[in-house]
């Protein structure tokens, strides 16, 4: 990836979805104003003006490139400011950093991709990554496993768990292959 701007100066997106995931997860879906792409695996910084700003895996498909996901736990002050953001705002975007996964090095090795709440996120950023990554074969070069602990809004698993796992079976069908293992969603009590 070549990017002819600076990573260091933030530029505007604006913010036209947010996605509760969970009381304490959202899924801010972004438009930047300027061309932007990533690789599966780096992070960028979102800031909030006059608020601060926060390092984030991209969640969303690093082939798009014409809107980004940022899912978000609410953590700290920037992110309970961001937790009340309204589709419409402006947000500032920096990056991306750091080198991202070597997705094409997977093939020929067993690899296993686990994750589970909100670290489901940056997976599925790689798992979209590895839709468009095939060998020979047409197959995508892993076997993957989820599981997701906790509810989403109405007590059904949260939202960011039933994308990822819609990819997931999408994958595995390409393949001609079953699921390792899918664990349902549990509430914090441990029951079903």
């Amino acid at each position: 990836m070549t990017i002819d701007r600076n990573i260091y100066k933030p530029f505007r997106a604006k913010l036209t979805d947010v996605i509760e995931e969970s009381p304490l997860i959202k899924t801010f879906v972004l438009v930047p104003e300027e061309e932007f792409s990533f690789n599966t695996g780096q992070f960028i910084e979102l800031s909030v003006d006059g608020i601060g700003e926060a390092p984030f895996t991209p969640s969303s498909s690093p082939v798009v490139t014409e809107k980004l996901e940022v899912t978000v736990m609410k953590t700290g002050y920037v992110t309970e400011f961001m937790h009340n953001l309204k589709p419409g705002v402006f947000m500032g975007i920096r990056g991306p950093y750091g080198r991202g996964y070597p997705v094409e090095k997977f093939f020929g090795k067993e690899v296993l991709i686990l994750g589970g709440g909100c670290g489901l996120a940056p997976i599925r950023s790689l798992l979209y990554a590895l839709e468009h990554v095939k060998d020979k074969k047409g197959r995508t070069p892993v076997d993957m496993a989820m599981g997701v602990g906790g509810r989403g809004r109405a007590g059904g698993p949260p939202p960011v768990y039933e994308r990822t796992a819609a990819l997931i079976k999408k994958l595995a069908a390409e393949q001609q292959q079953s699921i390792p293992a899918m664990l349902p969603p549990k509430a914090v009590d441990g029951k079903q």
